[in-house]
């Protein structure tokens, strides 16, 4: 069993990558345990309620007006949609990531106001409100498929033993755009399965996030699968590009839960 180094973790809140601006990041998932010990019971027994997602996190206080973490984060607070993925390990291809829609809740800044001593601040986020009570609210077993970084031409990913899909379970897909540049530019990512690391004769899931990506974003595709199972086991993701010169900086992760 491999034990890491804590020093690589990266954060992406919706359009940013937040990573370097924290020191400390913690993302709780609980389920509630509600009571049910009735008389006659001798020992007390629970069933499983709710599920919360919390995120916390700690940095060093930047403001521009524009773009650094202060503005970032005051723009989304109170927002209900922003989506955090957290690598826990690092942003690298093949690393897992835990991604949830969120709604910053709290920004306390200073987080520690003493004369002399760094100016940092604190964030909490929990689940915020989704499109439909069907949607993925923690992706937790996700793997990076693509990660950070800019794409000019079309092309894919490497394949992934990811897993078959089995009755239950649903594939989830998270991207996460932080920049864009040329005319009209437009990005369009697919899902592709098949039974063998080659890719031989994938099936091929279009549009994913329902067709042309055109801003900066970040999204969580719900039910790649539309419900279906496979026995296909290795995935990969493709993105193709258009438009005038066209370049797009983004994440993407993959999972089965």
């Amino acid at each position: 069993m491999a034990v890491h180094n804590l020093n690589s973790c990266k954060l992406y809140m919706h359009e940013y990558d937040l990573s370097t601006d924290h020191f400390r990041m913690e993302l709780t998932h609980a389920a509630e345990a509600l009571e049910n010990t009735a008389f006659g019971d001798t020992t007390r027994s629970h069933i499983s309620g709710l599920q919360t997602v919390n995120f916390t996190g700690e940095g060093y206080f930047q403001a521009d007006g524009t773009s650094a973490v202060d503005d970032v984060i005051d723009g989304a607070y109170n927002v209900t949609n922003k989506i955090i993925t957290v690598a826990p390990l690092d942003g690298a291809v093949g690393s897992p990531a835990k991604s949830f829609t969120s709604i910053i809740g709290e920004y306390r800044q200073p987080s520690n106001p003493q004369i002399g001593e760094l100016y940092t601040y604190e964030v909490s986020a929990t689940t915020g409100q989704f499109t439909s009570p069907a949607d993925t609210k923690y992706v937790k077993g996700g793997i990076i498929f693509h990660a950070l970084g800019a794409e000019t031409t079309t092309s894919g990913s490497t394949s992934i033993q990811l897993g078959a899909v089995t009755a239950g379970q649903t594939v989830f897909c998270v991207i996460h755009i932080t920049a864009l540049s040329g005319s009209s530019p437009i990005l369009t990512i697919d899902v592709r399965h098949d039974d063998n690391s080659g890719m031989t004769s994938p099936n091929i899931l279009g549009g994913v996030f329902g067709g042309a990506l055109t801003t900066v974003q970040a999204d969580i595709a719900n039910d790649v699968l539309s419900g279906g199972t496979t026995t296909d086991d290795w995935w990969d993701v493709q993105w193709t590009l258009s438009g005038g010169t066209p370049s797009f900086t983004f994440l993407v992760t993959l999972g089965i839960q």
